[in-house]
């Protein structure tokens, strides 16, 4: 099975690639009265890919020339605009390096500018709009009062931070300045009910040291990093295209030492198994290849029938393809209990989207839907207020 990518997209998924496909090959897909211009424009800047597509254009100027002139000058000014953001971000992670170090507490930073260093060649090619950060449960207190002397704000958004502590796994600090720092502080990789099996302590004592533009820093290892990113690509619903593309970049660089087997094992080590699992078949089937090697069970193709190529490229309004995911997974398991389950307490994000793309249309079905979808929510804080006791807390 593979997945049917509009023209448009097949030709964006090649302009990606690594190693680069020939620039014949992509004319050729170009060629024709179908393929839309207008349309690569929308998935490019959509699936916040610029960078990449921009370094690619700037190598070979007879592709650069097979695109409008408008087009691949949007592309490398917002390539540019990339490059200067991330290198207010460079020095925004010098800073959290050095006050976590100040107050002696160990950090590894999760994916960012490093990863883009390390697996796209140069940092600038990968779009960041965060620096995320892993601390250990215990060092949290300390970690919080480094980024307030730094100037950073809690964001509470709709909870208080009692509650992120307990049921989420990072807090979120802002700052404001020339624009927006936005710093996300995890004590565990994964959000509830993943992270209940994800040991912290063992990130920490595998995790490498390395040198990134005059910090030292600490950075997953390759095996931990490769199932964080697959549990990543499953935060995306599967279908997000940079997530995609970060899921290949490492399963590429790091296949000498690092077996698609092994990346399964440690997902199920996390209580994440199948959704890493998922994550490989869909990397597999939308590169193609099967560079995993792995056998996938039929439910996993099952519920991959329900996405549309289109889905990858952010051309279908987001609810309808969260809708079309959870049918999916409804329909994956064979099991009746599992059924009922999926069908009756869908996502939250898939409420939520109910729940406020609802607000602004006045009808008395809409006002039905926000408010089941507003009971819904209620139930779950129950639920997650009631089971705190038996979970183990960050």
């Amino acid at each position: 099975m593979s997945f049917r990518l509009p023209r448009e997209g097949e030709f964006l998924r090649e302009v990606l690639r690594d190693p680069p496909v020939a620039v014949s090959e992509l004319v050729a897909r170009t060629e024709g009265s179908w393929f839309d211009w207008d349309s690569l424009e929308r998935i490019v800047f959509r699936s916040r890919v610029v960078p990449a597509v921009a370094l690619r254009l700037s190598a070979e100027e007879t592709l650069r020339n097979l695109f409008p002139e408008t087009l691949a000058r949007r592309i490398e000014e917002e390539g540019e605009k990339t490059a200067a953001r991330n290198l207010f971000k460079e020095k925004e992670l010098a800073g959290l390096v050095s006050a976590l170090e100040a107050e002696s507490v160990p950090g590894i930073v999760l994916k960012g500018l490093p990863f883009g260093e390390r697996f796209y060649g140069n940092s600038v090619l990968r779009e960041v709009r965060d620096i995320d950060l892993l601390v250990p449960p215990e060092f949290m207190d300390r970690a919080e009062r480094a980024l307030h002397d730094l100037g950073y704000a809690l964001f509470e958004g709709i909870h208080s931070r009692a509650y992120y502590r307990r049921h989420h796994f990072h807090l979120v600090y802002v700052r404001r300045g020339l624009g927006i720092d936005v710093v996300e502080l995890h004590w565990n990789l994964l959000p509830h009910p993943w992270n209940l099996d994800v040991d912290v302590g063992s990130l920490f004592r595998g995790s490498r040291a390395c040198d990134y533009r005059g910090s030292r820093i600490r950075v997953l290892s390759p095996l931990d990093e490769a199932a964080y990113l697959c549990a990543s690509l499953r935060m995306g619903l599967f279908v997000s295209l940079k997530r995609l593309l970060d899921v290949e970049r490492i399963l590429r660089a790091v296949r000498s030492e690092v077996a698609a087997e092994e990346i399964v094992a440690r997902g199920e080590e996390w209580g994440i198994g199948e959704e890493v699992r998922t994550a490989l078949f869909f990397a597999d089937r939308f590169w193609g290849g099967g560079g995993s090697g792995i056998r996938f069970p039929r439910r996993i193709a099952r519920f991959a029938s329900r996405v549309r190529g289109s889905d990858f490229f952010g051309l279908e309004p987001g609810r309808e393809v969260r809708l079309r995911i959870w049918w999916g997974y409804c329909f994956a398991r064979r099991s009746r209990r599992s059924f009922l389950a999926r069908l009756l307490w869908p996502d939250e994000a898939f409420r939520a989207s109910i729940f406020f793309e609802e607000a602004s249309r006045p009808s008395a079905r809409s006002r039905l839907r926000r408010f089941l979808a507003g009971i819904a929510s209620i139930l779950d804080l129950i639920a997650h207020e009631t089971l705190a006791a038996f979970r183990r807390s960050p």
